[in-house]
C-alpha cells in the first residue's frame, strides 16, 4: 500500500496560505473579527435579550406593546376565521403531535413550534399586519407568533410577555437597519431578519441565559431567507416565509436550551449574514458592532411599528393613506383620467417595475401586492380594508382599465407623491405617507381603532369587538398569560361561525 507522504512544515504553511487566500478572495475579510477575543455581535445581543425586563421599558414603549397586541389579536380574530380552509392550516390540523398550545381562534392544538408557525402565518395572512420602515420589514409575524404560542405554555406574566415583544421588535429592526430594505436585491426583508427576532422572543420567554440566547439567535439566523419572486409570480408563499421564520426561532431556542450551539460570528463573520448581504446588495457591511448592539439594547423597537390600515403590501399602503382624505371626501375613479406615483426611482424600485410593465393580477394575493390595481380599487370602491379585500374581485373591468393607465414618474431625491390627473384637466398632488426610516412612527390611535372594528365587528358584533379590544389590551397586565389567552381564544371563536364564500 502506498502511503501519502507526510506534509512538512512548509507544505502546511503553503496550504494554510491557500486556504486563507480562498477565504478572503470572495469579499471583505472578516478573519480578524472571527479570531478576536471581544464578544461577537450575537453574544452582545444575547446579553441584552437575557437581561431585558419590562421594568426597564419606558412608559411609551409599554404602551406601544399594548397597542401592538391589540392590533395583532384583532388581525388574528379575522384571519383565524378567513383562513381556516387554507392548505397550510389544514396540514397543521391533520398533524399528530403533542398538544402544547392552540392556534388562537381555531380548534387546532399542536407542539409549540407548530403553533408559532401557524400564528406567524395568520398574522401575515390578509396583509393586515404592520411595518418597520427601518428596513421595510413585515414586523409582527415573527414576533407575535412565537410570543403568543409560548405564552400559552409557559408560566409567564404579562410583564414577561411585554419584555419579549419589545425584545423581538428591537432585535429585528436593530439588526436590519444597517442594510436597509432588501426587496430590490431579491429577498423579503422579514424573511432574513425574522428568524433572529423569533429566537430572541422565544429565548426571553424561556428564560435562557445570555450564552444560550446567543446560540438560539445564531441557530435561527442560519434559516434566514425568503426569495422575493412571489412579487412577480403572484404566489402566496410570503405567508409561509413568515411561518418558517416563527418556527425557526422557537425551535432554535428549544435546541439552545438543550445545549445546541450556533456560529459565534453568524452576523459579522466571513460567511456571516452581513458580508453575504453586502456582496448581494453592493452596500457596505456594517463594522461598528457595538453600535448595533447598543441600538438593540435601547429596547425601543415597538416605537417603529406602524400598522397597515389597508389590506395591501407595505410598499402600497403609504400611497393609499395619501389618497384617504380625498377619497373620504367623495373623490372616486370617474373623476380621474389616470394617476401616477412620482418619486425617487431607487426608493420605489420594486413598485416601479410593475408600474412600467403592468400585469393584471391573477390571484387575490397578486392584487394585494399590485400597486396600480390596489390604488385603482380604492379609487373605485372607496375601501380596501381586510374584510373588503378578502372577498374582492381582481378582474373588474373598470378597475383594471384605470390601473393599466398608471405610471411611475422618476424624480431622483423626490419624496413619494401620488399624482391624480383629473378629467377636468386639473392635477392633484397628494403626499405619500413617507416614513423616515430612522424615526419612530406616530401611534395613529384613531386609525388603529377603525382597523380593529373593521376586522372584528362583522363576526363578533359591536359588543364582542369592544370586549376583545379591552381583553387584548389587558394582556401585559396579566399575572399569568395562559388564562388570559384562553379567554382571548374563547372570545375569538364566539362569533358567527358561518363561512363566507370568497368570490373569484
Amino acid at each position: 500500500m502506498i502511503r501519502p507522504k507526510a506534509l512538512n512544515s512548509l507544505d502546511r504553511r503553503t496550504l494554510m496560505g491557500f486556504g486563507l487566500a480562498a477565504l478572503t478572495a470572495t469579499g471583505p475579510t472578516m478573519v480578524r473579527a472571527e479570531a478576536a477575543s471581544e464578544p461577537s455581535l450575537v453574544e452582545q445581543i444575547g446579553k441584552v435579550v437575557a437581561n431585558a425586563r419590562a421594568s426597564a421599558l419606558s412608559p411609551e414603549v409599554i404602551e406601544r406593546v399594548r397597542l401592538a397586541l391589540v392590533d395583532n389579536l384583532g388581525t388574528l380574530a379575522f384571519t383565524s376565521h378567513a383562513a381556516r380552509n387554507d392548505p397550510y392550516l389544514q396540514r397543521m390540523a391533520a398533524r399528530a403531535g403533542i398538544p402544547e398550545a392552540r392556534v388562537l381562534g381555531t380548534s387546532v392544538r399542536a407542539p409549540i413550534e407548530d403553533v408559532a408557525s401557524a400564528l406567524s402565518f395568520l398574522v401575515h395572512y390578509a396583509e393586515t399586519d404592520d411595518s418597520d420602515f427601518r428596513a421595510e420589514l413585515r414586523a409582527s409575524p415573527s414576533v407575535m407568533g412565537p410570543a403568543l404560542a409560548l405564552a400559552q405554555r409557559l408560566g409567564v406574566s404579562g410583564a414577561d410577555l411585554a419584555a419579549a415583544i419589545a425584545v423581538g421588535y428591537s432585535v429585528q429592526g436593530g439588526l436590519a437597519q444597517p442594510m436597509g430594505p432588501l426587496q430590490g436585491s431579491g429577498l423579503m426583508s422579514a424573511g432574513v431578519w425574522g428568524p433572529a427576532a423569533a429566537a430572541a422572543v422565544s429565548a426571553r420567554l424561556l428564560g435562557l441565559s445570555a450564552s444560550q440566547t446567543a446560540n438560539a439567535i445564531a441557530l435561527a439566523t442560519i434559516s434566514a431567507g425568503g426569495l422575493f419572486q412571489y412579487f412577480f409570480d403572484q404566489t402566496e408563499e410570503k405567508r409561509v416565509i413568515m411561518a418558517r421564520a416563527g418556527r425557526a426561532g422557537v425551535e432554535s431556542a428549544l435546541l439552545a436550551a438543550k445545549g445546541g450551539v450556533g456560529p459565534r460570528h453568524i452576523f459579522e463573520g466571513q460567511a456571516g449574514l452581513y458580508p453575504v448581504l453586502a456582496r448581494l446588495t453592493g452596500r457596505p457591511a456594517p463594522t461598528n458592532l457595538a453600535a448595533i448592539a447598543a441600538n438593540v439594547g435601547r429596547l425601543d423597537g415597538p416605537l417603529y411599528i406602524y400598522p397597515k390600515f389597508f389590506s395591501a403590501s407595505s410598499s402600497i399602503t403609504p400611497s393609499l393613506e395619501g389618497l384617504a382624505d380625498w377619497v373620504g371626501k367623495g373623490g372616486r375613479a370617474p373623476l380621474i383620467d389616470r394617476f401616477a406615483l412620482r418619486g425617487d426611482p431607487t426608493a420605489h424600485a420594486p413598485v416601479r417595475t410593475k408600474l412600467d410593465h403592468f400585469m393584471a393580477p391573477q390571484t387575490l394575493i397578486g392584487a394585494k401586492i399590485n400597486y396600480a390595481f390596489m390604488m385603482s380599487y380604492f379609487l373605485t370602491h372607496g375601501a380596501a380594508d381586510g374584510a373588503t379585500m378578502e372577498h374582492a374581485l381582481f378582474d373588474e373591468a373598470d378597475v383594471l382599465a384605470l390601473a393599466a393607465k398608471a405610471s411611475f414618474e422618476p424624480v431622483p431625491g423626490q419624496p413619494g407623491q401620488v399624482i391624480l390627473y383629473l378629467r377636468s384637466g386639473e392635477t392633484l398632488v397628494l403626499p405619500v405617507l413617507n416614513q423616515t426610516p430612522g424615526d419612530p412612527v406616530a401611534p395613529a390611535l384613531t386609525l388603529r381603532d377603525m382597523k380593529f372594528e373593521k376586522l372584528t365587528r362583522p363576526r363578533l358584533g359591536q359588543s364582542g369587538s369592544t370586549r376583545l379590544k379591552a381583553l387584548a389590551g389587558a394582556g401585559i397586565d396579566a399575572a399569568a398569560t395562559a388564562p388570559w389567552l384562553n379567554s382571548v381564544d374563547a372570545l375569538m371563536k364566539s362569533g358567527d361561525p358561518k363561512p363566507r364564500v370568497r368570490r373569484r
